[in-house]
């Protein structure tokens, strides 16, 4: 499997195939990576970043993470494992807080979308505009990766937060902690429209870059399916009891 680009063999399908079908087989599926968790460090073009400054959208030229994603991938070139290899728009930006209208604040080896404290009726304003620069430039980050592949490798949607974190970001955090307690129903609402703000941004982008051998992909975890694949970063999930999590999400 080794002579493939990236490693990425198309028989390596079949183990997916068997994975999603909970088919009896072998071994289970074997992957190994020496990327670290820390994307932001990864590439030349985001350690630029200074650090304790605002991150916006003309700062990210995607072209110029092309060289470091190609060699990030070539390990799979030397590693004899069961796992597809692909990419998808800088894990280390914030993507989605960006475009619903979060400051993102450059770290020591991080990027930080700011919460904000709203009331709930400027929550219920939030919403997806094709016109934002961040969501334009997360499309064209999407559109160079897929250039770059040239169906070498899959491209896929990014590592976004999901619409507990969002509920969170957007009446911040501790405030989070009470609505769940004392305005269940609009924590609701809000989770609902946060989730049609995630599943719009995340159809979108698959429109635009070309499916991998017939299915779906999620770069975080090099998971690769038939049927569409929804990865989210929910950290504020941790604060639901499960009664709640059954209730609400």
């Amino acid at each position: 499997m080794l002579h493939t680009p990236f490693g990425n063999d198309p028989v390596k399908i079949e183990r997916y195939n068997a994975f999603w079908k909970r088919e009896d087989v072998r071994r289970p599926m074997v992957g190994f990576s020496i990327k670290s968790w820390f994307p932001l460090e990864e590439f030349e073009a985001s350690r630029q970043w200074p650090s304790g400054g605002i991150l916006t959208p003309d700062m990210v030229d995607p072209q110029a993470f092309m060289d470091d994603q190609v060699r990030l991938l070539r390990e799979g070139e030397t590693m004899d494992d069961d796992i597809i290899r692909g990419a998808c728009p800088s894990q280390a930006v914030p993507w989605l807080c960006g475009m619903l209208g979060s400051t993102l604040r450059i770290l020591p080896g991080n990027i930080l979308a700011e919460e904000q404290h709203l009331p709930w009726e400027d929550v219920a304003k939030i919403d997806l505009d094709a016109e934002h620069p961040w969501f334009q430039k997360y499309m064209e980050f999407a559109e160079t990766l897929a250039k770059t592949a040239d169906g070498a490798f899959p491209v896929t949607h990014g590592m976004l937060v999901g619409p507990t974190d969002l509920v969170a970001m957007y009446r911040g955090h501790t405030k989070n902690l009470t609505d769940l307690l004392d305005e269940p129903e609009k924590t609701q609402e809000a989770l609902w429209q946060f989730s049609e703000i995630f599943k719009d941004i995340t159809e979108e982008l698959w429109k635009r870059v070309p499916r991998y051998e017939g299915g779906y992909f999620d770069a975080q975890y090099q998971l690769w399916g038939q049927n569409p694949i929804i990865r989210m970063q929910e950290d504020a999930i941790a604060s639901y009891s499960p009664k709640t999590y059954r209730k609400l999400v």
